[in-house]
């Protein structure tokens, strides 16, 4: 009995000496106290929310704003305004919230306005005029675009644009118009680096809505009494006729400075520009009608017979066969207004226009101050005579087409007026513009 006992002592110490001896690791002991296997594990760190564009959209209208341009827009519908000051009918404005380029002094507001065309020019004097300038460029994309001839911001009303620096077309999603930086102002005012703003003036494609867009900028390049002289450039207050030349020399520097020096960018401004949408507005369709559509303030006039169209102010008047008459006197008499257009056409018998016109200069002799020039129209070339005799001082413009003469008399024809020191063209320059860049022959 000890002996099996001994025995038995014998054989658990062996067991427990072995347990010594070999390596932890063969027992997996699932205890509380000891320490799990490492594991690797791969963790993504999650990439920050690139900014993105921020759509607007209100009612009938859509643009897109890019990033760093603003934070988004405030929408309302705005009532129409009577007062003497913006006479208007009732429109939609976006005023662009976040705006990091503000006006210190107020004067200018990023924000997009869209009105009812027709309603607009009959609301507003000054609507209708700019208007008539926007649909005058939009017809002829040659004409050069300078301060004189360019719209206007309409509620900016009697303050002048002083200058138009960076100026060109630019169509948009529903329609085409111009973009320019500026400044207004009631006197000759100077050019500072934030007293000036982006502004564009357009047209949906179907004539319906006149879009205006406002939004204040900083100048890379000015001339003002802070920094006289610095830019070749000094401002001294005189006199409108003499402050030209100052504002023709800021347009010229602001011309050559890049448009990634202005802020904001001018391109950025440009991209929402682009996007704006007019909803309703019909796109441009391909048409074998070559007569232009007519816009805000303007109509169409067709004469099959004698083969032509053109686009004309609404207010003046037709009812004279081959007259567009401005302020009509409907009084007895060979005068039936205070200025018009008389359109002539007969065979050519294979003359050309330049043959024609030196044919009544010919005619008249010697002794006049004749002036000529030529332009097309349309498709051809047409020469421009000044200084012909006659009732009233009148400019006449020849066009030859398939052996067809177009005789066109603009009368009194007067230069520009000087208003105040300023030029300002007169109502028939106006017409001349309209009735040159829209003139169509018809097939």
């Amino acid at each position: 009995m000890k002996r099996s006992i001994f025995l038995t002592l014998i054989v658990v110490a062996l067991i427990l000496g072995l347990i010594l001896f070999l390596p932890h690791s063969l027992f997996r002991v699932g205890l509380g106290t000891s320490t799990p296997l490492s594991t690797s594990v791969e963790t993504t760190v999650p990439t920050p929310t690139e900014p993105q564009d921020i759509p607007v959209s209100y009612q009938y209208i859509s643009f897109v704003i890019p990033v760093g341009l603003a934070s988004g827009a405030e929408a309302a519908s705005m009532p129409a305004g009577e007062g003497p000051l913006d006479p208007s009918p009732a429109f939609v404005e976006l005023k662009l919230n976040g705006y990091q380029f503000a006006d210190p002094n107020g004067a200018y507001q990023p924000r997009v306005r869209v009105y009812p065309a027709v309603d607009y020019s009959k609301a507003s004097g000054w609507a209708a005029e700019s208007l008539n300038r926007l649909q005058s460029l939009l017809v002829d994309h040659t004409t050069s675009l300078t301060n004189d001839i360019l719209p206007n911001v309409p509620y900016m009303g009697s303050s002048d644009q002083l200058y138009a620096a960076q100026v060109k077309e630019l169509p948009f999603k529903s329609g085409n118009g111009v973009r320019m930086i500026s400044a207004y102002a009631q006197y000759p005012a100077p050019i500072g680096q934030h007293s000036s703003f982006y502004h564009y003036e357009s047209l949906t494609q179907d004539g319906k809505y006149y879009v205006v867009v406002e939004m204040p900028v900083t100048l890379p390049v000015y001339s003002d009494e802070s920094n006289p002289g610095e830019f070749g450039i000094t401002y001294t207050r005189q006199d409108w006729l003499y402050m030209q030349a100052y504002y023709q020399a800021v347009t010229e520097l602001l011309n050559k400075a890049d448009s990634a020096g202005f802020n904001p960018i001018l391109d950025q401004v440009d991209r929402m520009v682009e996007s704006i949408t007019v909803e309703g507005t019909p796109a441009v369709v391909p048409s074998l009608n070559p007569c232009l559509m007519p816009a805000a303030g303007t109509s169409l006039l067709t004469n099959p017979d004698d083969g032509y169209c053109l686009l004309y102010p609404s207010r003046y008047s037709t009812e004279i066969p081959r007259f567009i008459v401005i302020n009509p006197t409907g009084a007895p008499g060979d005068v039936p207004g205070d200025a018009w257009t008389f359109i002539q056409v007969e065979g050519a018998q294979g003359r050309t226009a330049e043959q024609a016109a030196e044919a009544q200069i010919t005619a008249v002799g010697p002794g006049f101050n004749i002036t000529r020039m030529s332009i097309m129209v349309d498709s051809e070339v047409a020469y421009i005579i000044d200084g012909l005799p006659g009732q009233d001082p009148n400019r006449q413009v020849f066009i030859v087409h398939n052996d067809r003469l177009y005789t066109i008399t603009f009368a009194p024809w007067k230069l520009t007026l000087l208003v105040g020191g300023r030029g300002q063209r007169t109502p028939l320059e106006y017409l001349y513009n309209i009735v040159m860049q829209s003139f169509r022959f018809l097939p």
